[in-house]
């Protein structure tokens, strides 16, 4: 996800805007505690006593150097909050304020990442890099726009270089390792989670990243692992329950790929790429009436899907449905396999047509 510049380097340089801020219109006397108190929260990384305090201080119509730094942060405290409406419209006006301001531009860039509104991301990220070309959050923003919008190698060359900017930006690494896994290079992905993991030990997105990385290089041990580690930390956290439902399915323990598969789809039932997964741990369990609505759904979605396909056609048999599972095996066998899974569940529909009688 795109990462705001309010991170702990970040968040550092603020601190210290903001006290200089504190020090040029809030003396520290008692008869000035609530100003200098909201200024103290409005520079802050709690978005409720952001949002809350520098309200407060534009309320007061401070002067235009200060209005920045208000509107700035509040901008901040929005998007942490979702309401990314809000942050543009504070960004805007910071902007109109002072067109050059490196943060409310950077921060501009996040909020339209947010938005899904890339080509605007990649402009404001542009216009932050002409004030400070060596802004790593700039840099940052701009290629992961670049990624959502496909250019893979546009999303490297900042990544790189925002991790060239600062070696301690652990999300760099992170976010070129989600590049390396749009294209399949799952080795490259490893490397870089563990350059994030080394910065932060803490930082679930990347463990959870490699652990998904892990999985598709064969080693479900490991993969398992670090998913452990995630979903200790939020026992809710969807992706992550649904990755590990998929090493269980790996490592041939349906009953519990089952189980977080079905967590992970109660808290996130539009995940659509669980629904396989999910359906072969029922096919596996034998709980074939059960599977054959999750495998309708992902052809309903995907038409070509392999593995649907053939153990949708699969499971009808099991079924006594015979005839509806011919026209369904044989439609797994319509599209080019790319891996090992679909490889097998192409034999298997085969087979089974052959055992059906139907050449």
């Amino acid at each position: 996800m795109p990462i705001s510049n309010r991170s702990p380097l970040r968040s550092a340089a603020l601190t210290l805007i903001g006290a200089c801020a504190l020090a040029a219109v809030v003396p520290f006397s008692p008869a000035h505690a609530d100003d200098a108190a909201d200024w103290k929260a409005c520079i802050g990384d709690k978005a409720d006593d952001v949002l809350t305090s520098c309200t407060h201080i534009l309320d007061g119509k401070p002067d235009t150097k200060n209005q920045v730094i208000a509107l700035g942060n509040r901008g901040w405290a929005y998007n942490q909050k979702g309401d990314y409406d809000k942050a543009l419209a504070d960004y805007e006006s910071c902007l109109k304020l002072a067109p050059a301001d490196n943060y409310c531009l950077t921060e501009l860039s996040d909020t339209y990442d947010l938005r899904k509104e890339y080509d605007k991301a990649i402009e404001a990220a542009d216009a932050a890099l002409k004030t400070n070309p060596k802004s790593e959050y700039a840099t940052y923003n701009k290629g992961y726009a670049q990624f959502k919008k496909g250019d893979l190698a546009g999303a490297v060359a900042n990544f790189s270089a925002a991790a060239d900017l600062n070696p301690r930006f652990g999300k760099a690494y992170y976010q070129r390792g989600q590049v390396a896994v749009a294209k399949s290079d799952f080795a490259a992905a490893i490397a870089d989670d563990n350059k994030a993991l080394a910065i932060n030990p803490n930082d679930d997105d990347a463990r959870a990243a490699r652990g998904f990385a892990f999985l598709n290089t064969g080693k479900p041990d490991a993969a398992l692992a670090d998913l452990d580690q995630v979903i200790s930390h939020n026992p809710k956290e969807s992706w992550s329950l649904g990755t590990r439902g998929s090493v269980y399915l790996a490592k041939g323990d349906d009953t519990k790929a089952l189980a977080d598969l079905d967590k992970a789809l109660t808290v996130d039932p539009s995940a659509d790429w669980m629904y396989t997964p999910r359906g072969l741990a029922k096919f596996r369990l034998k709980k074939f009436a059960d599977a054959k609505p999750d495998f309708e759904r992902v052809l309903t979605n995907y038409p070509g899907n392999i593995l649907a396909s053939a153990y949708l056609g699969l499971s009808l048999v099991e079924l006594g449905k015979k005839d509806d599972a011919k026209a369904i095996l044989r439609g797994a066998l319509e599209s080019n396999a790319h891996n090992d899974d679909e490889r097998k569940a192409q034999k298997l529909a085969l087979d089974k047509l052959t055992e059906l009688g139907v050449n």
